[in-house]
């Protein structure tokens, strides 16, 4: 499968890409003591990494959702999480 190349990109800052992945992903999987075991919990963020962490690369280093970033650079991830999981159209997994 070939990959689809994204125009415009422009990486987020390492600290802020970070923190942000790590509360997205959280905020998406289950709450933690609904797995069985914490091995389990990582296992289904490893998961979610291969599933959506391209995509949300994409939508987070592009510089049309100037929105978004500004959000992610500001802190203010909650906000942002909501506007990159309505471009994904997911709620959880």
């Amino acid at each position: 499968m070939k990959e689809e190349v994204v125009e415009n990109l422009d990486k987020i800052p390492l600290k802020e890409r970070q923190a942000f992945q790590v509360f997205l992903i959280q905020s998406m999987l289950k709450e933690r003591s609904s797995y069985e075991s914490d091995e389990r919990w990582n296992e289904e963020g490893m998961r979610w990494i291969k599933k959506y962490g391209k995509m949300v690369s994409n939508i987070i280093d592009n510089v049309k959702n100037e929105e978004i970033r500004n959000l992610i650079i500001r802190g203010e991830y909650e906000k942002a999480s909501v506007l990159v999981k309505e471009k994904l159209n997911i709620e959880k997994i």
